[in-house]
């Protein structure tokens, strides 16, 4: 991913503030698998597959690790294509949860983060690296963050469940229609197997 710039514009977006990405992550984190429901019940209720607490944890910490490379990557090889990919990841994610919440009308764990911290990081981080770094650097930035996002997504559905599956039956009854409860009335009524009711 990395390509030479002028020092100048690396140096514009290198600083301590690249740390906001996987300390905002950890909130983040922390939003969806504490708050509410819970993320991984949520998805479940919404999809219809299940993820377990311990994919859902296990993902976000390998993704929380490699967040943390790619800043150090940015920083210390002046790697820049990295701060649009972040900035694409975090962006995306939070206008996602945003987009699930409005779509479900429901509370979506990690919309809070995401639209209050994760959206506004991401696109600062798009916005500010489209102004200082050349356009092929930048979209390929734009690119693998797009790509990144979407290998996530790809193995949580690969790790999820549908409901019912490890017990091998329906998770939920069938609702029985209203011709055989009439029809079980009728079996249960003393009196001809028409259902009259006997003469009195």
């Amino acid at each position: 991913m990395a390509q030479p710039i002028h020092p100048g514009q690396a140096a514009a977006l290198r600083g301590r503030w690249l740390w906001l990405f996987p300390a905002s992550y950890a909130i983040h984190i922390a939003e969806e698998g504490l708050a509410g429901e819970r993320f991984y019940r949520w998805i479940g209720r919404v999809t219809g597959r299940e993820i377990s607490p311990g994919v859902f944890a296990g993902v976000n910490l390998a993704y929380e690790a490699a967040m943390v490379a790619a800043v150090r990557r940015a920083l210390a090889r002046e790697d820049a294509a990295w701060v649009p990919a972040l900035g694409t990841i975090t962006a995306m994610n939070g206008i996602g949860h945003l987009a699930g919440s409005a779509a479900t009308r429901s509370y979506s764990p990690g919309v809070v983060s995401g639209v209050g911290v994760w959206a506004p990081l991401g696109l600062f981080a798009v916005i500010r690296s489209r102004q200082l770094l050349p356009r092929p650097v930048w979209r390929r930035g734009i690119t693998a963050g797009a790509l990144m996002l979407g290998s996530v997504r790809i193995w949580l559905a690969a790790c999820q469940n549908r409901k019912g599956d490890q017990q091998g039956t329906r998770s939920y009854p069938r609702r029985r229609s209203a011709v055989s409860i009439a029809t079980s009335t009728r079996e249960v009524m003393p009196g001809t197997s028409t259902g009259r009711r006997p003469a009195t």
